[in-house]
């Protein structure tokens, strides 16, 4: 019997030997699954804050865009109301001078010019002068009497 006892416990030894195996490399597994799984999930955040960053971007690029599209809009339409403007300005001093030239009485002048001693200039008395597009003109030597 004692060779059948030992056989037994030899038996119930490997078993429990292999039982104990068995368990360790489930534990194993198991902690490779729960280190790989915190692997994943720390990627996983990495990710989202990546996701997170680029979509804030995003978000302020398309903000900034439309702000820049907004006042470029308000200046147009400063722009225009000032082209406006000018053309009524424009319409007002032409109204003005019409008003001007149109009270001036030519008669009146000429006949104060008259008893002043002035009298029509005759037409080889004229002198034509060309001016450039400058609102003054330089003068280099005194104007021919003639």
């Amino acid at each position: 019997m004692s060779s059948l006892d030992n056989n037994s416990a030899l038996f119930v030894a490997e078993c429990l030997m292999e039982y104990s195996r068995k368990k360790e490399r489930q534990e194993q597994l198991r902690l490779e699954q729960y280190l790989e799984h915190k692997e994943q999930i720390a990627l996983a955040k990495k990710y989202m804050v990546l996701l997170s960053v680029a979509g804030i971007m995003m978000i302020s690029l398309c903000i900034g865009m439309v702000t820049l599209a907004m006042q470029a809009r308000e200046k147009e339409e400063h722009i225009a109301d000032l082209k406006i403007a000018v053309s009524e300005l424009k319409k007002e001093n032409q109204e003005a001078e019409k008003r001007m030239h149109g009270n001036v009485d030519y008669r009146w002048v000429r006949e104060q010019a008259e008893k002043l001693g002035m009298s029509q200039a005759a037409k080889e008395r004229i002198i034509y002068y060309s001016v450039d597009d400058v609102d003054y003109m330089m003068q280099y030597e005194s104007i021919p009497q003639g």
